[in-house]
């Protein structure tokens, strides 16, 4: 597979920063939608897709994908064309998927949560020649809107495919407020795929549920990967993955064995009482960010299923690398990302691209057959990313630089040592911060703006945008938000905005953002003045939200998003109230009344508990160690 053998010797070789993934012979010339379908036959009254309390059999879903392709070969669609999908989760949007990618399209999934700025871009940049969903609405680019299919011949054959072939189109941050759009090829995907169906056992027995967002490419196994052995996709509910404890009640319930989600979900759901009774689980795969030393214990004691961190980026097909994560009962710095998949190869190189030495720090740079085509239309960027692989014989081998820093350590493993550039993870997604401050600059009063990310009161990292506007001109923390969430998805909505009169500057004239002040325990600029909360349910959940936003005071008619809060801290706040109280509180409640004083009035409505009226007592009667009882759980 190498040329390293004949480079170097063995025992150098084992010495040297580069890791090889298993050799193993998949069917890479032929399109992981045939394999589906061809494995589907062997099971037709398996239950293969669960969705709102309806089953749907392999037989249906073979007929459903057929019939779809056929119908959007007679409406023009065909091989290489670019088809978005955007839809909830649903089994049509399954159908729809995996038709794309069987007519020999290229399938561009669409988050319907995408803001509309954000899909007329993609149409665009992508040439895409129609878009699918239920419902979709007029935009500027001109596409042709195609509903679900309801007809057409379920004995149509799919289209060849090349394994060299465009199957996919995943779009992330770019640095110059340009998303990228990344070409990921049929060998690439069914490589990745078949794999994990090997590594992790996956069997008919399985039963998955989808936790990823659409548009990201963790998406394709969680749907794909069952669906190629006999098992069940269970798709969730909406708004599952934002509430931990229905999460974890959902999980048992539907008798789920494997799921994959980022660790700051997973540390929520360790803490949930309700996770020790998914006894279903075999294997939690955990990725898009860096995993807590401390989280393979605190999993160890909640569930007997294997923990699993992997690694890898969509520009080589989504996981490069995994590593089983066990508890060693000793803190831990770090918890490996582990070893390459099969196909795949991982190198540690210097600037100049060449080998450091082992347990030396240098570029994560992966090769293999999951290293994707490149950049859609951006030839320049693609030429820097994805060079020539002189480490592999095959002709025109290229390898990926993924400008992420990490070393090999003495057993082999490679560790994630933080990146070179200014890309950070946001709750499991990648993020430029270049392209939030672009969206930022391009607002008419603002002057000057940067864009850094800081651990915020629950230690997640969380965007703050530094703002100075045009002399005489206003704008508020809440105004900024909305115009940059209209343009980005939610994740990139920095969280706290610090308004300056001027952004300090080095000595040779760029932002120096060292000198940036830290927001931590000042309460930011909003449009409401400070009124003080009433003493009572109030001014106990003023505590809470004061504790979890890191802030000094809270206000009775404080927007809890105004102030820096976001869907993770959302979480935390319920789950202080109901831990700490008692109260029946969940993170819609704070989504649907950001407000304080709303907040209060809502959760007024759930009738307490003796603990509950006991505090409420304590506040009232002045007692200074009320909250105290609130933060010890007394």
């Amino acid at each position: 597979m190498t040329s390293l053998s004949t480079r170097y010797p063995d025992a150098l070789e084992a010495m040297m920063p580069l890791s090889f993934g298993e050799t193993i012979d998949y069917p890479l010339s032929v399109g992981v939608v045939h394999i589906l379908l061809e494995r589907a036959q062997r099971h037709p009254d398996a239950v293969a897709v669960e969705w709102e309390g309806h089953a749907f059999h392999y037989r249906e879903l073979i007929d459903r994908v057929r019939a779809t392709v056929h119908s959007l070969r007679r409406k023009g669609v065909g091989s290489g064309d670019r088809v978005a999908v955007s839809a909830e989760a649903s089994f049509e949007r399954i159908v729809a998927s995996l038709a794309v990618i069987g007519t020999g399209a290229v399938l561009v999934p669409l988050a319907p949560t995408t803001p509309r700025r954000m899909v007329e871009y993609v149409l665009a940049d992508a040439d895409v020649a129609a878009i699918l969903g239920p419902s979709i609405p007029d935009f500027a680019v001109e596409t042709r809107r195609l509903g679900w299919a309801t007809d057409g011949d379920a004995e149509t054959e799919l289209a060849s495919v090349d394994s060299t072939s465009d199957a996919c189109i995943f779009y992330t941050s770019g640095t110059t407020g340009r998303p990228k759009g990344i070409v990921v090829q049929h060998r690439g995907l069914v490589n990745r795929l078949l794999w994990m169906v090997d590594h992790y056992g996956i069997s008919n027995d399985d039963r998955v549920m989808p936790l990823a967002s659409f548009s990201f490419d963790v998406t394709l196994w969680e749907t794909i990967c069952p669906l190629l052995v006999g098992g069940t996709v269970v798709l969730p509910s909406e708004g599952l993955v934002h509430d931990p404890s229905s999460l974890a009640a959902a999980l048992a319930r539907h008798r789920i064995t494997m799921i994959e989600t980022v660790p700051t979900l997973l540390s929520r759901l360790v803490d949930e009482k309700g996770f020790r009774a998914c006894t279903a689980l075999r294997h939690v795969v955990c990725a898009s960010d860096v995993m807590p030393p401390a989280l393979p214990g605190k999993f160890a004691e909640a569930s007997s299923a294997s923990l699993h961190n992997a690694y890898g980026p969509t520009e080589t097909s989504i996981d490069s690398t995994v590593f089983r994560a066990v508890s060693s009962g000793s803190p831990a710095t770090s918890v490996p990302i582990g070893k390459p998949i099969a196909n795949t190869s991982v190198y540690i190189l210097d600037d100049e691209l060449q080998l450091v030495p082992v347990g030396a720090v240098g570029e994560i740079v992966i090769g293999g057959i999951g290293v994707a085509r490149g950049y859609l239309g951006q030839p320049e960027l693609t030429a820097a990313k994805f060079v020539p692989d002189p480490f592999r014989d095959e002709p025109g081998a290229r390898m990926y630089r993924t400008g992420d820093l990490g070393r090999f350590l003495a057993d082999g493993n490679l560790e994630f040592c933080g990146r070179r550039d200014d890309q950070v993870k946001i709750r499991g997604h990648r993020v430029e911060l270049g392209e939030v401050e672009a969206t930022l600059l391009t607002h008419p009063v603002v002057r000057e703006g940067v864009v850094v990310a800081r651990p915020g009161p629950a230690g997640e990292l969380r965007l703050i945008a530094y703002v100075a506007t045009h002399a005489g001109a206003s704008l508020s923390t809440t105004e900024l938000r909305v115009f940059i969430g209209e343009r980005v998805p939610d994740y990139m909505v920095p969280p706290v905005v610090i308004f300056m009169e001027s952004l300090p500057l080095t000595s040779n004239g760029k932002v120096d953002r060292l000198a940036l002040p830290d927001p931590e325990g000042s309460r930011p600029e909003v449009a409401n003045a400070y009124e003080a909360p009433s003493e009572g349910l109030e001014q106990i959940i003023a505590e809470v939200w004061t504790e979890v936003l890191g802030l000094d005071r809270v206000g009775a008619n404080d927007n809890f998003f105004d102030l820096g809060g976001d869907s993770i801290l959302a979480v935390l706040v319920a789950v202080q109230l109901r831990d700490g109280l008692m109260l029946k509180t969940n993170v819609r409640q704070v989504l649907d009344n950001p407000v304080l004083r709303g907040f209060a009035a809502a959760v007024a409505d759930v009738e307490p508990d003796e603990r509950l009226l006991a505090v409420l007592a304590q506040v009232e009667a002045m007692q200074p160690d009320a909250l105290q009882v609130l933060h010890s759980g007394r």
